[in-house]
């Protein structure tokens, strides 16, 4: 059942209670910096900072750099993550008996895409944790199994089909039965015999149509992204693999009970229900929490979505409970316990992945040497988004300043004394001296907005969301490379630490739930060669081990690097007339083609045989080595190209019918290729139809 082990559960309650209590009071100072990074990213104002503007009449705009700074340089992290799809690949750990197949690690790849394409794992990944872990530098998720059912379309439309067959054929046998009742009857009336003595005919009953019936839309790992506000870990564990997590969540009863109820195998999630009632959520939370699941809000997270509900504390990892009054303490590695309304023990049990870790994960990026959590790329520049924010205002009241001018007046000959200032309006006054302007010094309005373009760069900059060329200065070629390569490194920090953390943590629970749930054959998805097919996976394929590697960044550099490499080497071969024969120049396009991403080369090229023709064609004019070389009669009866040019790298034509037809012409060049149409290599035949 959920509750496994010999344990006190008013031990198991206390210390979860005390631990949650605990970790959340350590980091008060942390959540405080994580509420400002929310509140800039969804530009706005805190509370109190809003309502002393509102009261002193000042204006509270606020300018969305730190919006445009997180989505800029989420979408540069999310398409080095996940470049096409060669981002994932498997390596077998341990061969045990079973030879290294290439083959089934393709497969493994195609079905983790597969799954991942089916339950919105890319979108769940990308908004939950890559763009939390920009914000705040931290990220918690939790990985589960799901099971969707739908209705089986093919099998329903078959059964509708047989039904209304069915129907029809009952139908006209019902009118045949009805056709003999009448003429029976007839033939009774006519006789003089009293009808009635014929049994009654029943009307016709439609038959009862098939119920649609359910299938499996999806069977696999599913992705939760939890809210950080709502989630603790030890930072000082045991064993950091295992490190104890909390994260606090809201359900309702009813939710609760229905995975109180036994499977198959006798298996319930959750037990002792029988005391739990739901509690007013609003009520009962404290002002720090109603805090929290304002900002958590903000990101759709898990904040409850009710006004009652239960409030649930679920923990994993390793758990330290005390066993009696004596102050003995018993270890429990890699448990889970779940806490109903901070009173009621509902689970406790062993972690469920054979990967002997708890499902819950915490990724970070940009850790501090020593810290737990991670930092965002707003938290290193709150200062300067307060001074940018503070002069964006100052200049919008300077301005209004400005075009609105203050008056020092005399109240009494004022006729519109409240009436507010603007430009080629009328003032109504007794006397003219009764209304002075006050003058303002405008030179500080200038001086505002250089200091608030400099502020903008010196943001963008520092949140590696843009790389400004002229700040206040012209900056020099070399200093604007400089500052481009710093932020690209930067930028590339973050996304191996993205990968080497929660992307290979994710994966790795995927394919163990995948192994630990999947029972039978199952089929993934492929592409070859431009055509759909479908692969095979075995149990034994999934379950043999495999070491995962994440190599979106590392993939996106090697292509780049090779498609740079791969252009200069045609440059340097295809411009020298003593190279670029002995290229095979259709392979080398293709090889570019397909480094650079694209798979589908059959539908651009044209085929080996007419590209070697071709190319044929044209280092024999001499247009590809460069010679300028032209064939035709001369005076003396015969044609004699000869090839010119640094390295002799052109072809020699002779024409032997002296005619200057060139049909037996006779190609010398030190060009070769593996066409089978052209044997040998030195003298050959030109290929019929060339010009020779």
């Amino acid at each position: 059942m959920a509750i496994i082990g010999q344990v006190n559960p008013e031990s198991v309650v206390n210390y979860g209670v005390q631990r949650w209590d605990d970790l959340k009071t350590a980091r008060t100072g942390k959540e405080a910096i994580w509420g400002d990074c929310v509140d800039m990213y969804m530009s706005k104002f805190s509370p109190k900072l809003a309502k002393w503007l509102e009261k002193h009449h000042k204006s509270s705009r606020y300018i969305g750099l730190p919006w445009d700074a997180v989505e800029t340089v989420y979408s540069q992290v999310m398409g080095q993550l996940f470049p096409g799809d060669q981002w994932l690949k498997f390596r077998a750990s341990e061969p045990g008996g079973i030879q290294v197949d290439d083959k089934a690690a393709v497969g493994m790849q195609r079905l983790c895409y597969q799954q991942h394409r089916q339950s919105g794992f890319y979108r769940d990944f990308g908004n939950g944790v890559v763009k939390q872990l920009i914000i705040l530098g931290s990220a918690p998720f939790t990985s589960g199994w799901d099971v969707e059912w739908t209705v089986d379309y093919p099998s329903y439309a078959k059964s509708m089909t047989e039904w209304e067959m069915q129907n029809a054929m009952a139908w006209q046998a019902h009118q045949q039965e009805a056709m003999a009742w009448q003429m029976q009857a007839r033939q009774l009336a006519a006789a003089g015999i009293d009808i009635s003595s014929l049994p009654g005919f029943k009307d016709f009953e439609v038959p009862q149509p098939p119920a649609p019936q359910q299938k499996i839309a999806y069977q696999g790992p599913v992705l939760e992204c939890d809210d950080l506000f709502n989630f603790v870990i030890d930072p000082y564990p045991n064993r950091k693999r295992t490190a104890l997590r909390i994260k606090r969540s809201f359900k309702s009863l009813a939710y609760l009970r229905r995975f109180a109820e036994p499977d198959e195998m006798g298996y319930a999630v959750y037990q002792n229900l029988g005391d739990i009632s739901e509690v007013d959520l609003q009520s009962s939370r404290t002002s720090t929490d109603s805090q929290i699941a304002a900002r958590a809000a903000s990101f759709g997270l898990n904040t409850p979505k009710l006004n009652r509900g239960v409030e649930l504390l679920e923990l994993q990892g390793d758990m330290e409970i005390p066993v009696d009054g004596s102050g003995s303490i018993q270890v429990f590695v890699n448990y889970t316990a779940t806490i109903a309304n901070s009173k009621t023990l509902i689970r406790f049990e062993p972690g469920f992945l054979w990967t002997n870790e708890p499902s819950t994960y915490l990724a970070t990026i940009c850790n501090p040497p020593g810290e737990t959590y991670g930092i965002g790329i707003l938290e290193p520049n709150r200062g300067t988004n307060e001074v940018l924010q503070a002069r964006t205002n100052q200049l919008v009241d300077g301005v209004a300043a400005a075009i609105n001018p203050e008056y020092k007046c005399i109240e009494d000959g004022i006729v519109d004394v409240n009436a507010t200032s603007a430009p080629g309006k009328r003032h109504l006054v007794g006397r003219m001296d009764n209304m002075e302007p006050i003058k303002k010094d405008l030179g500080g309005i200038y001086a505002a907005m250089q200091d608030y373009a400099s502020l903008k760069a010196e943001f963008q900059q520092g949140t590696r969301s843009i790389n400004p060329s002229v700040p206040m200065y012209q900056r020099s070629a070399t200093e604007v490379n400089q500052n481009a390569g710093v932020i690209a490194a930067t930028l590339n920090q973050i996304v191996r630490d993205i990968e080497e953390g929660g992307l290979s943590a994710a994966i790795r629970h995927q394919v163990c739930m995948n192994g630990m749930f999947i029972n039978n054959t199952v089929m993934a998805h492929t592409i070859e060669n431009g055509v759909d097919s479908w692969m095979p996976i075995s149990p034994l394929d999934i379950r043999r081990g495999w070491i995962i590697d994440v190599r979106g960044s590392q993939h996106v550099a090697e292509r780049t690097q090779k498609v740079q490499d791969l252009m200069f080497f045609g440059q340097m071969t295809g411009g020298n007339p003593v190279y670029a024969p002995f290229v095979r120049h259709l392979q080398y396009l293709k090889k570019v083609y397909a480094e650079m991403g694209f798979h589908d080369a059959e539908d651009l090229f044209v085929d080996e045989k007419t590209g070697t023709a071709i190319l044929l064609e044209l280092m024999v004019n001499g247009t590809l080595a460069g010679t300028g070389a032209k064939s035709g009669a001369s005076s003396g009866g015969g044609s004699n190209a000869a090839s010119s040019g640094a390295g002799g790298g052109g072809a020699e034509v002779q024409d032997d019918t002296g005619d200057g037809s060139g049909d037996a012409g006779i190609v010398r060049g030190p060009w070769v290729s593996d066409d089978p149409a052209i044997p040998g290599d030195g003298s050959r035949t030109a290929l019929p139809g060339l010009r020779a």
